[in-house]
């Protein structure tokens, strides 16, 4: 019986890693390549609403650069620095969201950056009703929002990439779903502690 508690205990706190927070989840695929490296930086989410996009890039990158100035080893580039370097190599933003292949061995000062896309979901993509969000509604269930205000209360899917600036191969992939956006505060946060929480495990094993 003890033996059972106790490895429940180990699993419990295994998953709780893996996952590192509780809505996102951060996969590495290529954790050889991402211990090694030191600098990020973060893009704009592309979104319907431009708005929710940048807010959650926004405090992700604020969370992160939080975390680089305590003296951890990794290092979070400031927007404003990025645009620099892409414009020293005219490119932009959109166009390395489209396509992060244009930046393969192009933009020194940078190890890899983040991108990713916000979907809002209708709530019957979701498979939900107007009443399990407290609409009180019955022909909503085919909305999708339109205004950076709606989306409080609709279910999202965020995806993001770990993208290496010098290859343009994927390194990870952070996925957050959730039922109800709330703000996307908590959402650029949550994402940027699982991203953390992992590539601090990774650099510890140098």
């Amino acid at each position: 019986m003890k033996k059972t508690i106790a490895g429940m205990i180990i699993i419990a706190i295994f998953g709780s890693f893996a996952l590192s927070c509780k809505y996102a989840d951060c996969r590495i695929v290529k954790p050889n390549q991402v211990k090694k490296m030191k600098r990020f930086a973060m893009f704009p989410l592309k979104s319907e609403n431009e708005t929710l996009g940048t807010e959650i890039a926004n405090n992700f990158e604020m969370y992160l650069a939080g975390k680089s100035d305590a003296g951890t080893e990794f290092e979070f580039v400031e927007r404003s620095q990025l645009q620099k370097l892409l414009k020293e190599q005219n490119l932009t933003m959109a166009g390395v969201v489209d396509n992060p292949s244009l930046m393969a061995g192009k933009v020194k000062g940078v190890d890899a950056i983040l991108i990713g896309t916000v979907r809002l979901k209708t709530l019957s993509e979701a498979g939900q009703t107007c009443g399990q969000q407290a609409l009180g509604c019955i022909s909503l269930g085919m909305y999708r929002p339109k205004t950076y205000a709606e989306t409080s209360i609709y279910p999202a899917s965020v995806s993001v990439k770990l993208v290496d600036v010098q290859s343009g191969v994927v390194l990870a992939y952070l996925n957050y779903e959730k039922d109800s956006f709330s703000e996307a505060k908590f959402v650029g946060e949550e994402m940027a502690k699982a991203f953390y929480t992992r590539i601090n495990a990774l650099t510890a094993q140098r």
